[in-house]
């Protein structure tokens, strides 16, 4: 993972991250501050993922997963427990972008929390 903040990028972190195959890249955009994820969301990169949407104390935290190729359970827990962290500081998490095989997990994720009402 890459990870690009303005307030601590840190060369030696980045290169380690470069390896896993997730590209996180955090800027501000207006009142929020955006995730854009790019690579694969999985066991492997989990974590990345949760660190660089947690970290900060923005109003509201957007993760874009247009770049995202791939995410498994992992990657989706990865999301929950994000939102799980930012919402209890009294801040907000929401996704977009999601396209592809993505796009059709959390579709069926969503279909399946309806059913179970």
């Amino acid at each position: 993972m890459t990870t690009t903040m303005q307030a601590n990028p840190e060369v030696q972190l980045r290169v380690a991250m470069q390896r896993s195959g997730l590209a996180v890249d955090v800027f501000p955009e207006g009142n929020s501050c955006v995730a854009h994820v790019s690579g694969e969301l999985d066991l492997a990169t989990r974590n990345q993922l949760f660190n660089a949407s947690t970290a900060g104390n923005h109003p509201a935290m957007i993760i874009d997963l247009a770049g995202v190729t791939f995410m498994d359970c992992c990657g989706y827990g990865s999301l929950v427990a994000s939102r799980s962290v930012v919402e209890s500081g009294g801040r907000t998490l929401t996704t977009r972008g999601a396209t592809g095989q993505p796009a059709r997990l959390l579709e069926m994720i969503e279909t399946l929390e309806r059913a179970a009402g």
